[in-house]
């Protein structure tokens, strides 16, 4: 996660995928901490699924889910926004979508972006590539003798 570009981009892919189970799994009625527990099992980062450990307790001491996610800091300033307006309101399965949304294509963005500046990076300038084709004809090696000449 410490990667430049790429390391926010896995970040919001593995906020997406979280969100999107829990928008499924609330919204057919799944209780919450049962939800987050089978969310925590489809994450590829073990980090941040073990994060979700504290926000299980906090839902079982009766925080909600926005705090708890809030502290883990695995997770984006937004997405605990969204969910504590989901959770004043009633409507937590929309915010999930609405989360996992906005996160797809920020990951999305982030991977564009990425790769942008990778291909950037890796073409060569043209100084480079002026020296390259102009160097061999200006300089040549001596061939060294056996007399040391």
């Amino acid at each position: 996660m410490k990667i430049p570009l790429l390391g926010d981009a896995l970040r919001k892919a593995e906020t997406a995928r979280f969100a999107r189970a829990m928008a499924t799994l609330v919204a057919n009625s799944v209780p919450l901490v049962q939800c987050v527990n089978i969310s925590r099992a489809i994450l590829g980062n073990r980090r941040i699924a073990n994060s979700l450990d504290s926000v299980t307790q906090g839902i079982k001491r009766g925080e909600g889910i926005s705090e708890p996610l809030r502290r883990t800091g695995q997770f984006p300033a937004l997405a605990a926004h969204l969910l504590s307006v989901g959770e004043e309101t009633g409507k937590l399965d929309a915010m999930f979508t609405r989360m996992a949304d906005i996160y797809e294509t920020e990951t999305r963005d982030s991977i564009k972006r990425f790769t942008a500046t990778t291909i950037r990076a890796s073409r060569p300038s043209p100084t480079t590539t002026a020296c390259a084709c102009c160097t061999p004809a200006i300089w040549r090696p001596r061939c060294i003798t056996s007399t040391g000449r």
